[in-house]
């Protein structure tokens, strides 16, 4: 007998398996955020997760066996409703991710070039870790798009499976969906398949960034010494003659809002600088109605962008 042709309490039983997974992924997958005892940035610790949210914490949760599913546009619409929800938490982590991203490639370019280069500005005081400095340069100082980054690899991964599994849950009319009980079930499981992906790419995409970040902050714990006794300040991105500030920008350029030409790379780079990542994460909202304000800015301002 095939799994579409399968007994109706199966299928039954099947469905609110599935249902109860997802609900507890749903409640508990802040635990991975927050629970010092889990190691959040391995792949395997998500796998083995999900595989003992599998195991019934309480029996009376299941559906009796003899229970015949019942297919109504109202449960459809909940087992899409659960699997959207675990899709959000998935997808608000990685905008949290592409924020702290953005939060300290600002902080990079505002080391000055002088600071950053082989030679440091003051002899006497230790260099900044040459390795840390390239790493740091492949991926704020990127010469190719994300899509030809090594460093985004996993991260565009994550964003693929998302959107795959947001096309198949668009793909659903609850209220006109005739496929049988177990179709629903597997379904429902592609959707399930694609965010379990995202999941396991989403755990080397935070192990990059943690790295990222010891490498950014010991080049700002030595940069700030080597200016202390230089004199040197921090970079001013708005001049429009100052090298950091050139490449503070064509570093926006990637930036995939402004790669989509949905948002121009000036406006981009103004609101990232002058209101931070979060205004720059919420950039449909905030930048309406600013370009005729910067563009009264810039006739004043001939030194800044």
């Amino acid at each position: 007998m095939s799994l579409l042709d399968s007994d109706p309490a199966d299928d039954s039983e099947h469905l609110k398996i599935n249902q109860a997974l997802m609900a507890e992924i749903c409640l508990h997958v802040g635990d991975l955020e927050t629970n010092p005892t889990i190691n959040r940035n391995s792949a395997k610790a998500f796998t083995i997760f999900i595989w003992m949210l599998k195991f019934p914490s309480d029996p009376t949760d299941f559906l009796d066996a003899e229970t015949p599913g019942v297919e109504t546009p109202e449960v459809n619409q909940d087992f899409l409703d659960e699997h959207e929800a675990f899709a959000r938490k998935l997808e608000q982590a990685l905008d949290g991710l592409e924020q702290e991203y953005r939060d300290m490639g600002v902080l990079y370019h505002q080391i000055p070039l002088a600071i950053r280069a082989d030679t440091p500005a003051v002899l006497a005081l230790p260099k900044i870790d040459p390795y840390g400095l390239r790493v740091l340069k492949g991926v704020f100082e990127p010469h190719n798009p994300r899509t030809g980054s090594a460093f985004f690899k996993d991260w565009l991964r994550v964003e693929t499976a998302l959107r795959n599994a947001r096309d198949v849950i668009a793909s659903v009319d609850p209220a006109k969906i005739s496929i049988t009980m177990s179709g629903l079930c597997l379904l429902l499981d592609s959707v399930l398949y694609y965010l379990k992906l995202a999941a396991k790419h989403l755990a080397p995409v935070r192990n990059n960034m943690i790295k990222l970040k010891g490498f950014l902050e010991e080049a700002r714990r030595l940069g700030l010494l080597h200016m202390r006794a230089s004199g040197l300040v921090a970079a001013d991105l708005g001049e429009k003659s100052s090298k950091e500030g050139l490449a503070y920008r064509e570093w926006v350029l990637t930036f995939p809002e402004v790669a989509k030409g949905e948002v121009g790379w000036m406006e981009a780079e103004k609101v990232l600088r002058e209101r931070g990542a979060a205004a720059s994460m919420n950039w449909r909202n905030e930048y309406k109605g600013l370009g005729e304000a910067w563009e009264a800015e810039r006739e004043k301002d001939g030194d800044k962008v």
